[in-house]
């Protein structure tokens, strides 16, 4: 049985606490949600592409992408359905 101190330690390495560079697998997954939003492929379409809520995506989105990227892909998307 694990000690309470390795429990500890292994809460203490997750991903608030990793370092710069640090990366993961499923670091993969985030990027490829804020990419997908920049090139302004809506919310719920990512969210079926990656098997999550639409409510998680939102939430990497907030949490990753660029506002200005976020902001100049919805300028994209309104003007290509004025045209």
């Amino acid at each position: 049985m694990a000690s309470a101190a390795s429990t500890n330690e292994k809460k203490s390495s997750g991903s608030r606490h990793r370092k710069e560079g640090d990366l993961h697998f499923h670091d993969l997954r985030g990027t490829a949600v804020t990419k997908l939003c920049i090139f302004g492929i809506p919310e719920r379409v990512i969210a079926e592409i990656m098997a999550w809520e639409e409510g998680h995506v939102a939430k990497i989105i907030r949490r990753y992408a660029d506002r200005s990227a976020a902001t100049k892909a919805l300028i994209r998307q309104i003007n290509e359905r004025r045209t």
